[in-house]
């Protein structure tokens, strides 16, 4: 099996996310790796960033000759612009993101054709004015999705 880079890992990762055809998903702004600043039209329902997060525990012996056990953690922020005149509203939407991001990575637990499971690790909840360059305030949630691959 060939090994996959957690940057054709990241590209198939973001190419399946934006060819999704369910919403809240479908009509996401998508970006790769962190961003500092948005700029947004007031239209977007949602955002979506993906990014490296880490090598979790390092590489692993995988038992036999030069075989490692690789776990990436692909970092997800799922964001919601949050509307004070509806703040359930907004809540419902980002529950809503939540749960097809999680209908996604059910349908796509192997990516690039050999990453042999992807998985979601954890998923934290926050409100809060997220990027520099506005005064809006989102309602998002970091993800933690675990790939494990072999390098051989």
């Amino acid at each position: 099996m060939p090994y996959t880079t957690p940057k054709d890992v990241l590209t198939a990762f973001l190419t399946l996310l934006r060819a999704w055809p369910t919403e809240p998903l479908k009509s996401a702004v998508f970006r790769k790796g962190p961003q500092h600043s948005v700029s947004l039209t007031g239209a977007e329902t949602a955002l979506v960033m993906v990014g490296l997060a880490n090598l979790e525990g390092g590489e692993r012996s995988a038992g036999v000759g030069n075989n490692w056990w690789h776990n990436w953690n692909i970092a997800v922020i799922l964001l919601v612009p949050d509307d004070e005149a509806d703040p359930e509203g907004t809540e419902d939407t980002r529950l809503d993101l939540i749960e097809e991001f999680g209908k996604f990575l059910h349908a796509n637990r192997s990516v690039g054709g050999t990453t042999l499971v992807g998985e979601m690790t954890a998923c934290e909840l926050f409100a809060e004015q997220f990027f520099a360059n506005t005064k809006q305030v989102f309602r998002g949630a970091h993800i933690t999705v675990q790939y494990r691959t072999l390098r051989s």
